[in-house]
């Protein structure tokens, strides 16, 4: 629940892994910001109105050029517009697994496990007895999650920020 808390709030992928995605294009877009980065290489990339995703809409790797480290995927002309008129392939992520995010990314790691004691402690301490019950189980209800400061700090360093050029 943590991890999905700071990848929702970071806008990005953080496991490293093989990923499709699709982007409605506006008028006058020349690049566009992947969620899974770093980068390690762009696959295919598809752009046609008719969201054939076949070999006529295929561009070649000539026309576009891939920041790797900030995942910013630039053409070298307009893409063709519509909703899911562009189909990127590409192989991203921060990490391949737990141990390698938390190697990679140590201030990260801190900032998620500071977030954990924050919720357990709050939670803890916010106990008046009341309870629900499911039938399975009771629970005690609690506001939702509020980052701390030093976790907003930490993550808004890695934020994926929407670009539309």
């Amino acid at each position: 629940a943590a991890s999905a808390m700071a990848e929702s709030y970071v806008r990005r992928t953080a496991l490293a892994g093989t990923y499709t995605e699709y982007f409605d294009v506006p008028q006058f877009i020349t690049a566009i910001q992947l969620k899974a980065w770093p980068l390690t290489s762009i696959t295919s990339v598809y752009n046609g109105s008719a969201r054939s995703y076949g070999s006529s809409t295929l561009l070649d790797s000539t026309g576009y050029a891939a920041q790797l480290e900030t995942g910013l995927l630039c053409f070298d002309y307009y893409l063709a517009t519509g909703l899911r008129s562009l189909k990127v392939t590409y192989i991203g992520g921060m990490a391949a697994t737990a141990d390698a995010f938390v190697t990679a990314y140590p201030d990260i790691a801190h900032a998620v496990e500071m977030q954990v004691v924050h919720e357990f402690r709050r939670r803890k301490d916010s106990l008046d007895g009341s309870s629900a019950s499911l039938g399975v189980g009771s629970f005690l209800p609690s506001g939702g999650v509020v980052l701390l400061n030093y976790t907003k700090d930490i993550l808004d360093q890695y934020s994926r920020m929407d670009v539309a050029k």
